[in-house]
């Protein structure tokens, strides 16, 4: 760890951290109080702010030798900021004690008992434990102390995100309070003040959406999340991780590989010596090893930030983040000499500048600055209340902070009331920022150029592309800058963290389960000599290409299966053409050799799967919850006791009590957190473990997977069960789904999945699904309905399968409907009994009696009147239904 000139008081930010205890609600106990005097011999004090400072220095001093008091009293104002940023306590409300204290979820508003330690010694023999390590310095001792307690507090004691910061409002935790306190008392030093950053990277969709492979979507994705995490890194190297707001950093991979190398690792072996890798619930060892692990390449940062920086220094730090975007790519270039091509490395070399102008001039930065408070004022919130009404208006939002702040002891009044009001105008001016186009030179071309052959954006780049090998490019590609150094970036990436990337062909995802099938029926070790005599026969290794290789698609199970190293689309017929190995691989190939491996699979009638799915799936209301919409009211997040006694008392508080609790720092952070566990602990295990997909990106709420066909619908329902696990039943997920040959254009294949997502929010209300089906003529399906209604669609999946309806009655049913739809492919009303003659008449065609489902039939009328608007919709409901039940394989 680096030594000497800190920009940053670590002490001070130590003593922000520790000047509350950590079990502060429960010193708010006469009995546990005693405990503490009788065991640790604190003395006891009437006053009970006397009583949990007297502890929390003790606690301190185990640390560091030196008083927890400061002696400017950034402390104190970064206390009464950080509360009021969090906490609304209103005029005359009555003390908790610990015994009847609650934690309440500020999402769900569900109400559980405060968690708290067993005594007192738990919580004393870490922290003395913890003060026997030695440090060269009192400011090298701080800063490994904040930082490891900021990372590790909720490891060492696991109650600790449920032990309120105030009995009164036990929305938030002690940990929460105390890093948000440590966060502004570093903006004060010196006389400063808070200020917002809000840092953007943009364009993204479009970014990403510029894929031919698997590995271009990953590699869009990543390098927008890796260069918003360097920029990142500039604030926690220059004030500390605890000055991020969103995203959550605690527990992010990248964030815990910085702590360790930059900070802990030094330091490993004073843990070995004084035999305390252990400490309360938290194992260091354990943690470590856990650093380098496939987590590492999830993409799950989104592509901003917002952090709270001292004011004075704000726009100097937002350009060092903006540079350190530049330095990373720097670093990224440099990492060619890992390639294992030595080829490659040559070429990349000469033109390593312009790889980083064209990626550089794709991607634009943008970020804004907002002090908490001009002057020198942190009580003045009526000035932001003018400046919010003259720049935005009297809103919703306006409105509710006003009241809030209206109903708030004078003492409790400061900036931090205004936290969503400021963030507001923070996005809002970020906004405007975006709207403004930055000045460019545009060169005239004097001459035609080639441009690339997968963006269109960019010139090719000028290398020898003979001496590129096939695993970056095929044999006529020719690629721009940043589409041919989204090839380099998985090697590049895995070479760093040692990890090795796969990435499944959509000829995989489309035939990973039929694999599994072949294997139970005992042909896929036939089927996989035959294969892979005829690929090292004719090609071998082709120019660094391996053909015979880990098809990429993580389930377990699957290494087991015969067929795992043979990719799928060599089990498809039309694979076996000469004009497509000559264009992919550029070598000729007899046709008689080609017939012989068509008819081997014609003989073992193997008739795989051609489509795939593509699954989006994006939080909805997204930016009502950072906003505070979507919370609870008020009177939910206050502890009963406070809320039946104020009722008792105001009556003007009933109206006040019913509108949504205001965000946070702390609602802010821990939504982030949530989303962070969604994406790093869920969506893997769901989309890779639960089902035979490939995760490609998981940036909180955003998800993109590929999936068989018959895994999507079900993976995307899972998805939104562990969504509203973590965050309420308020809380959901829309998703899109597209169905889609494995030789249709990628790039095209995104943006009908983005399109489908949107139209579940846009016409099925949210919390939905959009499906669309495009065959291989190019013609486009679309349906869609909300989760509650995914048990009906499985049902006709079902009836497909089990050869209960039809296979004709889909496609009768839409001729019918085109008969009978209007121009806005609406049934008017008139019609509707028709049509639901004719349903009854095209179910029961061709179904024997007995199997006739009265109950279905019924529901299948009932759903059809309610698609009455988009009726198309509903026959194209019952078709995509079919093709999920045939598994992907063509009518």
């Amino acid at each position: 760890m680096a030594q000497g000139n800190y920009s940053v008081d670590y002490v001070l930010k130590l003593k922000a951290l520790m000047h509350d205890p950590i079990h502060k609600i429960w010193l708010f106990s006469e009995e546990n109080k005693r405990k503490v005097v009788l065991e640790h011999g604190s003395e006891i004090s009437k006053d009970l702010r006397q009583f949990h400072e007297k502890v929390a220095e003790d606690l301190f001093r185990f640390l560091i030798s030196d008083s927890i008091k400061d002696s400017e009293g950034e402390i104190a104002y970064a206390d009464h900021i950080s509360s009021a940023l969090s906490m609304i306590v209103v005029k005359d409300a009555p003390m908790v004690n610990f015994e009847e204290s609650r934690f309440i979820d500020p999402f769900t508003a569900e109400s559980s008992k405060t968690e708290a330690p067993e005594d007192h010694k738990e919580v004393v023999e870490v922290f003395k434990n913890l003060g026997k390590l030695n440090f060269p310095d009192q400011q090298e001792r701080a800063k490994f102390f904040f930082l490891f307690l900021w990372r590790f507090l909720p490891d060492i004691f696991p109650w600790i995100e449920k032990h309120p910061a105030d009995s009164r409002a036990p929305n938030h935790s002690i940990y929460d309070h105390l890093v948000q306190c440590s966060c502004i008392a570093t903006c004060l030093d010196k006389g400063d003040k808070p200020a917002f950053l809000l840092f953007t990277i943009s364009p993204v969709q479009s970014f990403i959406a510029i894929a031919r492979k698997t590995s271009d979507l990953w590699a869009g994705s990543y390098l927008i999340s890796y260069l918003i995490y360097k920029a990142i890194e500039v604030i926690m190297d220059e004030l500390g991780p605890d000055h991020i707001i969103f995203p959550n950093l605690r527990g992010q991979p990248l964030v815990d590989l910085w702590l360790y190398e930059k900070h802990f690792k030094d330091y490993e072996n004073h843990f070995k010596d004084l035999n305390i890798n252990k400490i309360g619930a938290f194992d260091f060892e354990k943690w470590k090893d856990s650093l380098k692990t496939d987590k590492l390449l999830i993409a799950n940062f989104p592509n901003r930030f917002l952090a709270i920086v001292p004011d004075g220094r704000a726009k100097d730090i937002a350009k060092e983040c903006q540079e350190a975007i530049g330095k990373a790519i720097d670093e990224l270039l440099e990492k060619v000499e890992s390639l294992n091509d030595n080829k490659v490395k040559e070429e990349v070399k000469k033109v390593k500048d312009v790889i980083k102008e064209h990626i550089t001039k794709y991607l634009k930065i943008y970020w804004v600055v907002l002090p908490f408070y001009e002057g020198n004022d942190h009580k003045d919130v009526n000035s932001i209340f003018e400046d919010y009404k003259n720049l935005v208006g009297e809103n919703d939002l306006y409105n509710l902070v006003k009241t809030v702040v209206e109903n708030l002891p004078d003492g409790y009044k400061n900036v931090g009331n205004a936290y969503s009001l400021l963030v507001d105008l923070t996005e809002r001016f970020l906004a405007s920022r975006k709207a403004i186009r930055d000045f460019e030179v545009i060169k005239i071309e004097k001459e035609k150029i080639e441009r690339c052959h997968l963006c269109g954006e960019y010139e090719v780049l000028d290398i020898k592309w003979e001496n590129v090998g096939r695993k970056y490019v095929s044999e006529s590609e020719r690629l721009c800058g940043m589409c041919f150094f989204k090839r380099l970036l998985p090697e590049l990436i895995g070479n760093e963290f040692g990890l090795e990337l796969k990435f499944p062909s959509t000829s995989e995802m489309a035939t990973v389960k039929y694999k599994v099938k072949l294997a139970e029926e005992k042909l896929a070790e036939d089927l996989k000599n035959e294969i892979k005599n005829f690929l090292t026969k004719n090609l071998r290794e082709l120019n660094g290409h391996k053909l015979i290789k880990p098809t990429g698609v993580p389930r377990l199970e699957l290494k087991k299966n015969p067929l795992y190293d043979i990719d799928g689309q060599w089990l498809m017929e039309s694979s076996y053409r000469k004009e497509y190995f000559k264009k992919e691989y550029g070598i000729d190939i007899p046709e008689e050799e080609l017939e012989e491996i068509r008819e081997y699979l014609k003989k073992k009638d193997i008739k795989p799967p051609t489509y795939y799915a593509i699954l989006s799936v994006d939080g909805d209301n997204m930016g009502k919850w950072l906003k505070g919409e979507k919370l609870p009211a008020v009177e939910e997040l206050l502890h009963e006791k406070v809320r039946d006694e104020l009722f008792k008392r105001y009556e003007t508080f009933k109206a006040f009590f019913k509108e949504n609790h205001p965000m946070s720092p702390s609602f802010h952070n821990l939504f982030s957190r949530r989303l962070s566990e969604f994406a790093l602990e869920k969506v893997r295990k769901i989309v890779e473990g639960r089902y035979y997909g490939k995760l490609i990106y998981a940036g909180g709420d955003d998800v993109l997977a590929f999936l068989p066909v018959e895994d999507a619908l079900k993976c995307a329902c899972y998805l939104n069960k562990a969504f509203k696990s973590l965050l309420g039943e308020k809380a959901s997920v829309s998703a899109g789904i597209v169905f889609v040959h494995h030789k249709y254009p990628l790039s095209l294949a995104l943006k009908e999945v983005r399109d489908a997502q949107k139209r579940a929010k846009r016409d099925y209300g949210r919390s939905a699904v959009c499906i669309k089906h495009i065959s291989g003529s190019g013609q486009i399906r679309t349906t869609g309905f909300r989760w509650e209604d995914k048990n009906f669609f499985d049902e006709i999946v079902k009836k497909y399968s089990d050869e209960e309806l039809s296979s004709k009655f889909a496609y009768d049913l839409v001729d019918v409907v085109r008969m009978l739809q209007g121009r806005e492919n609406k049934v008017k009303d008139e019609a509707l009994s028709i049509l639901e003659r004719e349903i009854k008449r095209l179910y029961r065609h061709k179904i024997p009696k007995d199997k006739v489902d009265k109950c279905f039939e019924k529901r299948l009328l009932d759903t059809m009147k309610r698609y009455k608007d988009n009726i198309l919709a509903f026959a194209d409901m019952l078709i995509i239904a079919r093709f999920v039940a045939k598994k992907g394989a063509e009518r």
